[in-house]
């Protein structure tokens, strides 16, 4: 078993339901590889999936379990990555959305960049907001 090769290395904020800040620590693999080591509270969890995305939404979806939110850009409402993003970039950046008239290039951010508290949210609301932003309705369970 080879020992995996780390791109990049990021210390996050997560922020608790009771406003309680703590860090984790995220070891990013290699562009061809979707693959993120997870350290919290000393604690490592090794990720692999079929984009960072997918790496990404698998954290969020642990610390959410626990009442926590990550401070990344890839957790913001309006952050969204296309077809076109994760297939070239393996989904480790994503369009930053705006309402307006749309004649304007969206910026794109690292979806691992750190993000303020006061502008992250759950995984539920983020679909909502994109949902909205694309003028759907989500699909209601009967």
């Amino acid at each position: 078993m080879t020992t995996p090769v780390w791109a990049d290395d990021v210390v996050l904020s997560t922020l608790s339901g009771h406003g309680e800040i703590r860090d984790v620590r995220i070891r990013i693999g290699q562009r061809d590889r979707a693959r993120i080591l997870l350290i919290d509270a000393g604690v490592p969890t090794e990720i692999e999936d079929s984009d960072y995305r997918n790496c990404l939404d698998v954290v969020r979806t642990r610390l959410q379990g626990e009442d926590r939110l990550l401070c990344c850009q890839g957790a913001r409402p309006n952050v969204h990555a296309s077809g076109m993003l994760l297939q070239f970039g393996n989904g480790r950046e994503a369009y930053v959305l705006a309402s307006g008239n749309g004649d304007e290039e969206p910026a794109v951010v690292d979806i691992f960049a750190p993000a303020p508290t006061s502008q992250v949210t759950t995984m539920e609301k983020q679909r909502a907001w994109y949902f909205d932003f694309l003028g759907w309705a989500p699909a209601r369970r009967e």
